[in-house]
């Protein structure tokens, strides 16, 4: 079952002959066709727990079942199951499961780890309960009613990687949640690694479960791409913190959102396509549900739209095929008292977009990566038509279409918001440019914008200027033009111009060295939580470098700043605890622990490091080709960056290999290059994108 790839081409408009294509539309996509591909989902989404309530699994069930129901899912949806309604969705497997081609299982709740199980927790769970088994329902118990059901294909995906409620279960055995090992054509999610703990999110979403709705938004992705897209989204979005996980043993390739589509295009939509306006945008995210509470949304908010006689009609065929109404739950606007006591409104909005850099946001902000999309471009569509000249507005309405990944719309709107004078708009459009997203890259118009942000007193646009400065980005190379503005920057209170400027002196780059006035700015980012300055202070200490050498103090910081998500601490706390060092213990279990977490935090020398590691046996056995693996993926992340680091790492990473390439075996040097090329296309974006200036 397909839908109807919308692709905005102008055509006359005809309104009669819209709701007959309609018609036809709603006939195949309601009813099924010959052959095609049978899809169910079970989600569950439990939140009212009688111990330690969850403020977000109801809302996160609702935006997957919403989703889901776009990507022709037969959708069952559960809220706040108690032991009696868990106890039976096995059941409920075995009778509406049967032979399905395609099964998808989702929860958001609390989990627990007991006797080398998971177990999904009812909302009544008692504190202490002596029977956790029959309180629970075993995630290999539904595994197994999948396989009895015989579904073909099963995807479980688990948004529960939390730490056991307090008082709950007294035979847990550690936080987190097991791995879990597939079997047949299995995949399971888990919302972070193996035994590690998620995080439960402040916003409407978990980080998770904002990250995979707005990567199930992409067209022609297979699931193992969506999910590389989630893990890279929630590791960003946590600074590190939360490395999304999973388990799979699928041999097909499942796409869950196909681009092509068979049903006709209805001339309504094709009339606004050439528009650059808030209904087209509204509708081209809708136009595949199976939402009814969605139309009755855009009919609200778009009630002069040609569209809105397509969306009764398409919300009537729903409502008498039986879908009911998951409506997304959205946070409440809120009014502020302006001085003359008029109100001003934030709107739903302002609450689902909010930009993290943004001076001129009126609600709290929300990192990219967390932003659940489908509800911004949502809401932002709509607040846009209810008061078009609001330049915020048309700046989230942007902000939502770069995340949403659509950046030539993201562009235009970005463009209207700085001609209407806001001013995070031209930082963001410097971001558009410098990295070729809409349209062709020009790090000159990327400076220019910066420059201009600039001048009206955006701070991070005055970071961001000092460092096109400083690394010749688009404008001539010049250090002390570089120091002017990263100074500007960091008297407003910047922590990464502050860690800049404690690179100039440290590096000496701008006038001599001065390693005192490097620590003081390191110290002072490291102390609003910079966890880059955190490393550099920690350097600092390690080396005696503007103070007295103090390795337990460079551990300390070097701790903190790995806790904070950094990728480059991790790394230098793994050599410091492999050396034996005064006042420091050798642990090499922990040292090879912290260089693994330092290559998952997307640092290239950490795979480097991990390769002199293979080469040299200072964690187990020599293994050479293990290291020209290792070798092989540092050279694909350096090759993708544009830093004088990254360089130094090509050339040495490729005189290793030249080396390894006569000493090993053709063939395990062909197994490594394979492997490499492998884990490359798999991790296209790999790199955080973090300061690489440590």
């Amino acid at each position: 079952m397909q839908h109807a790839r919308h692709s905005f081409n102008s055509a006359s408009i005809n309104v009669l002959a819209a709701v007959i294509a309609l018609s036809l539309f709603l006939f195949v996509s309601l009813t099924g066709s010959a052959g095609a591909e049978t899809r169910k989902a079970l989600v569950i989404g439990n939140a009212n727990y009688a111990v330690a309530p969850l403020n977000n699994t109801v809302n996160d069930a609702r935006a997957m079942s919403n989703v889901l129901r776009e990507l022709a899912f037969d959708v069952h949806h559960f809220e706040d199951l108690d032991q009696l309604g868990m106890q039976s969705l096995a059941e409920l497997v075995n009778v509406e499961f049967q032979s399905v081609d395609l099964a998808l299982v989702y929860f958001a709740g609390h989990a627990i780890q007991a006797g080398g199980e998971n177990h999904l927790l009812p909302v009544d769970v008692a504190a202490r309960d002596q029977g956790l088994q029959e309180g629970a329902i075993s995630l290999n118990l539904v595994l197994a009613a999948l396989d009895e059901a015989q579904v073909k294909t099963k995807l479980i995906i688990l948004d529960a990687c939390r730490d056991a409620p307090e008082g709950i279960g007294d035979d847990v055995s550690s936080s987190g949640l097991a791995d879990v090992t597939a079997s047949g054509e299995t995949l399971v999610a888990f919302a972070t690694a193996a035994g590690a703990v998620a995080d439960d999110g402040a916003g409407l979403n978990s980080p998770y479960t904002a990250a995979l709705v707005s990567a199930l938004m992409i067209e022609d992705q297979e699931i193992h791409a969506v999910l590389r897209h989630v893990r890279s989204s929630v590791r960003k979005a946590t600074a590190g913190r939360q490395l999304p996980w999973v388990s799979s043993s699928l041999e097909r390739e499942i796409v869950l959102r196909s681009g092509a589509g068979n049903a006709p295009e209805s001339q309504a939509a094709t009339a606004v396509s050439g528009q650059l306006s808030a209904d087209r945008i509204h509708w081209s995210v809708i136009s595949a549900t199976r939402d009814p509470s969605d139309f009755a949304y855009f009919i609200a908010s778009h009630p002069d739209s040609l569209l809105a006689a397509e969306a009764k009609v398409r919300r009537e065929q729903l409502l008498q095929s039986g879908y009911g109404e998951i409506a997304p739950v959205g946070q409440t606007e809120e009014q502020i008292l302006r001085p003359d006591g008029k109100l001003l409104t934030i709107t739903q909005c302002d609450l689902a977009a909010s930009d993290p850099r943004d001076a001129g946001r009126i609600a709290p902000a929300t990192p990219r990566g967390l932003v659940n999309v489908r509800l911004a471009l949502r809401v932002c569509a709509a607040a846009h038509e209810a008061d078009p000249r609001n330049a915020r507005l048309i700046f989230l309405l942007a902000r939502s279409l770069e995340l949403a990944d659509h950046h030539e719309d993201a562009l235009a709107f970005y463009h209207r918001a700085a001609d209407s004078g806001y001013t995070q708009a031209l930082g963001n459009l410097a971001f558009l440019y410098r990295n070729g997203l809409g349209a062709p890259a020009n790090e000159r118009r990327a400076t220019a914008l910066y420059f201009e942000a600039a001048l009206k007193g955006d701070v991070g646009s005055r970071t961001k200027l000092g460092l096109m400065y400083l690394y010749g980005w688009g404008v001539t190379k010049s250090p002390k033009d570089a120091f002017r503005w990263l100074s500007m920057a960091a008297n407003d209170g910047n922590a990464n111009a502050m860690d800049q400027l404690g690179n100039l002196y440290r590096k000496g780059e701008v006038f001599p060295q001065d390693h005192r006035r490097a620590f003081q700015y390191y110290a002072a980012a490291a102390g609003v939580g910079h966890s880059n300055a955190m490393a550099n202070l920690a350097r600092m200490y390690r080396k005696g470098l503007g103070v007295d050498v103090n390795n337990p103090l460079a551990i300390q910081w070097y701790r903190r700043s790995s806790e904070a998500g950094n990728a480059f601490a991790p790394y230098h706390l793994s050599e410091m605890l492999r050396l034996e060092l005064n006042g420091i213990k050798q642990d090499l279990q922990e040292s090879a622990s912290l260089l693994h977490l330092s290559a998952d935090r997307g640092y290239e020398w950490a795979f480097w490091r991990l390769a002199r590691a293979s080469e040299s046996g200072w964690y187990d056995a020599r293994d050479l080709a293990e290291a020209t693996y290792y070798y092989l993926v540092a050279l694909a992340i350096a090759e993708e960056l544009r830093h004088p680091s990254a360089e130094k790492l090509v050339l040495a990473a490729s005189k290793r290999l030249e080396a390894l390439r006569r000493e090993i075996p053709k063939s395990a040097f062909a197994d490594a290059t394979r492997r490499a090329a492998g884990w490359r296309k798999a991790n296209a974006a790999f790199a955080l994108g973090v300061n690489y200036d440590y």
